[in-house]
């Protein structure tokens, strides 16, 4: 999607849109865009051609006139709209983003990414009350025929939330999504790698070319147990080796809770590889650029490893699923692996169950480094241990 600030009205941003077999011309959008305290605020003008230049000029005005009295464009479109079904869908995915992706989601830039991507250009300027079960479908379709049968699903599930808020809001009285359904089955993955895996594994770090970031993020993970996402963007100021302790923040954490991980004597020993190597401050894993590895570029990294080296296909979670299935048949108990793995336990025992666990943690932790051990056969087949 490219943005366009239009010369002589700063505030109107065109939106063009990539072509697609829904909108075979491409989609161009028009968009005011002001800035309050709160932030840079949006509101939908509409969709070109199906409203004139002019009549696009004549809303960029009203907005204009709005904010110089001191209004707020978008409460204002609010109160003229929300309480009928003429709103447009574009209009009201800035009420969605606005009142419940950016409130409830740490991941509403994904729910924003999908709207821009594959809904605004399809059903933008359709009303409300106009798109039917149908106009879902083909939405969907799009989507998969493109060979995005999870994206397609994502999507669907984006949809349902959407007018599903719409409901609460009052804007609609039933939902064009009832009785879709997703395109693709998603199958749980249960890959665990067995002993011999995890040797070959190993085996294969130690005698790869990948970056001493990439190849020390992989064997953290398969010793932490940890998610991918929050040991890619690790920072040591998070960490404090004297007491073997990484303290993850809240706002890096995916369920929103901040977690601290003992840290196994293995675990410690990549790090002080990583100090050794010249790196002791900002990103653990940093890349040559001075900024964390990507969790993408680990996960590609590990694809490439297992083929030149002839391995059955794993991802990064599975080395988390690997360690939790190890530590669990070690018969640590379940509530010290859900604090392992910073799990959300809805359970009414953890609603009262408040105690940290962490010496139980750091005990369970310490009990995989040594069945490590005896899975290598020795401890230096870790070219850091």
């Amino acid at each position: 999607v490219r943005e366009v600030t239009i010369v002589g009205h700063p505030n109107l941003v065109l939106k063009i849109y990539p072509a697609s077999a829904r909108c075979p011309a491409g989609t161009k959008t028009f968009t005011y865009r002001y800035r309050k305290k709160s932030g840079i605020r949006r509101v939908a003008i509409g969709v070109y051609p199906a409203m004139s230049l002019q009549e696009v000029r004549e809303r960029y005005l009203e907005h204009n006139r709005a904010l110089a009295r001191g209004d707020d464009p978008q409460q204002e479109i609010k109160r003229q709209e929300e309480g009928s079904g003429n709103v447009t869908c574009q209009a009201f995915a800035e009420t969605y983003m606005a009142r419940w992706a950016i409130p409830r989601k740490r991941t509403h830039a994904e729910d924003r990414r999908m709207l821009d991507k594959d809904v605004i250009p399809c059903i933008g300027s359709m009303r409300m009350v106009d798109v039917t079960r149908a106009d879902i479908v083909a939405v969907i379709d799009r989507i998969s025929k493109r060979g995005a049968p999870i994206s397609a699903n994502r999507t669907l599930a984006l949809l349902k939330r959407f007018f599903g808020f719409a409901i609460e809001r009052g804007v609609l009285e039933h939902s064009p999504c009832a009785h879709a359904r997703a395109p693709a089955k998603e199958n749980q993955r249960d890959r665990v790698l067995s002993p011999e895996e995890i040797s070959a594994f190993v085996s294969a770090l130690n005698q790869s070319n990948l970056s001493l970031a990439v190849n020390a993020a992989l064997r953290f993970l398969l010793v932490s147990g940890q998610r991918l996402g929050e040991v890619a963007s690790m920072e040591w100021e998070d960490i404090d080796l004297a007491n073997r302790v990484w303290s993850l923040p809240a706002e890096r954490s995916k369920n929103g809770r901040g977690h601290r991980i003992p840290l196994s004597a293995r675990a410690v020993l990549i790090l002080r590889e990583l100090q050794a190597s010249g790196n002791s401050g900002g990103w653990v894993f940093a890349n040559t650029k001075g900024h964390h590895v990507r969790a993408d570029s680990i996960t590609q990294a590990l694809s490439r490893l297992t083929k030149q080296f002839d391995l059955d296909h794993f991802t990064p979670h599975d080395l988390r699923r690997t360690a939790a299935t190890q530590i669990s048949g070690m018969g640590v108990d379940r509530a010290t692996l859900v604090r392992i793995l910073n799990h959300t336990d809805h359970s009414t025992t953890a609603i009262y169950d408040r105690y940290s666990y962490e010496p139980e943690v750091r005990q369970a932790l310490e009990k995989w480094s040594t069945k490590l051990d005896q899975i290598l056969a020795a401890p230096t087949i870790f070219h850091c241990f």
